[in-house]
């Protein structure tokens, strides 16, 4: 079919259900059925006492209610290559039965919600945090501090029934210390622990909190739905703080268009969504190490775009945390391969 007659035949189906979307030429030779790449089948559930009428002809009503980890844990079998001879109803086809299940997804619409409603409470926190304790700090010791994730994810995950190595205690040590030398910069080592980078340091378990219920949802949902969904509600919790805490000067905001714009789009719709979807088949601690790796670039970017200089403690506190970092990182490369 050519696509001026694809285009007529867009206005013959006003009356039905079928919609043509898009329509291409191609080889004469060409089947539709035998020359396809894939196939994606979408089985909807109704898991209610009562079924919908409305809804009758296009899901499939189930009563009781239903385990959801027992069938993803039942559909990880079904994964891969298999001879699926036994699903036909003519079990002495000739054709070949074998085929290639490349994955098996089983969501939940309130997993979705639930999951996007956690994750941007914990990101909004984390992102306010920051933004506020930057103001009192410099950008290379807010990435540093904020980088404490590293340690605090896999030690949370102790208290998730996950196992620990001595490794990780020496991390810990050794980032505490990092982190005394980098803020603590009063009279001899002074508690002098400024505002700051006290709200630094309290964003760094926000984010820890995030990254580890990312790392529980993104089993149960699509990564982009969930990235979606914990935008829509950081965006009203974000919102209704700034008109409730702060005088919002619109004439400032039009100022700043640029580095909103950015931060947004690149650091924020981009970097959280790209985060989500390497958490799909990654380890949350892995995931964090490689994250970690903005300590680096803000004390970089700050001396170079901001002007910012350390203090040799200062410095000395950064390469403790960055050694923590670092084998910490060492131990995670270890237990991959």
């Amino acid at each position: 079919v050519n696509n001026s007659l694809a285009s007529r035949e867009r206005g013959s189906f006003a009356a039905s259900p079928v919609r043509i979307v898009k329509a291409e030429e191609k080889p004469a030779d060409f089947h539709a059925r035998f020359d396809s790449k894939g196939k994606k089948y979408i089985y909807r559930i109704l898991n209610a006492e009562s079924a919908d009428v409305f809804v009758r002809n296009y899901v499939y009503h189930v009563a009781k209610p239903l385990d959801t980890d027992a069938m993803r844990r039942a559909a990880e079998f079904l994964v891969g290559e298999h001879d699926f001879r036994s699903f036909c109803a003519n079990p002495q086809m000739k054709k070949s039965t074998v085929r290639i299940v490349d994955s098996i997804e089983i969501q939940q619409k309130k997993d979705l919600l639930e999951g996007g409603l956690v994750c941007g409470i914990f990101l909004t926190l984390g992102t306010n945090l920051q933004q506020f304790g930057i103001a009192d700090t410099t950008a290379g010791k807010a990435g540093f501090i904020t980088a404490l994730y590293i340690v605090l994810v896999p030690l949370a995950g102790m208290f998730l029934v996950k196992k620990a190595n001595k490794r990780l205690f020496l991390c810990v040590l050794i980032a505490v210390v990092g982190l005394y030398f980098l803020c603590f910069t009063g009279s001899e080592g002074a508690m002098s622990f400024g505002r700051g980078d006290f709200l630094v340091f309290l964003c760094a378990f926000a984010f820890t909190g995030h990254i580890l219920c990312v790392d529980h949802y993104v089993q149960k949902v699509d990564g982009i739905a969930l990235s979606c969904v914990q935008f829509a509600v950081m965006m009203v919790l974000s919102t209704v703080c700034a008109f409730t805490f702060e005088t919002v000067d619109f004439a400032a905001l039009g100022e700043c268009t640029f580095y909103i714009l950015y931060i947004g789009i690149l650091s924020s719709a981009g970097g959280y969504t790209l985060q989500i979807l390497a958490q799909k088949d990654g380890d949350p601690t892995v995931v964090s190490l490689l994250l970690s790796l903005e300590s680096f670039f803000a004390v970089v970017c700050g001396a170079i775009i901001l002007h910012e200089r350390m203090s040799g403690r200062e410095y000395l506190g950064c390469a403790l945390m960055l050694t923590a970092e670092d084998s910490r990182r060492s131990g995670a490369a270890e237990k991959i391969r």
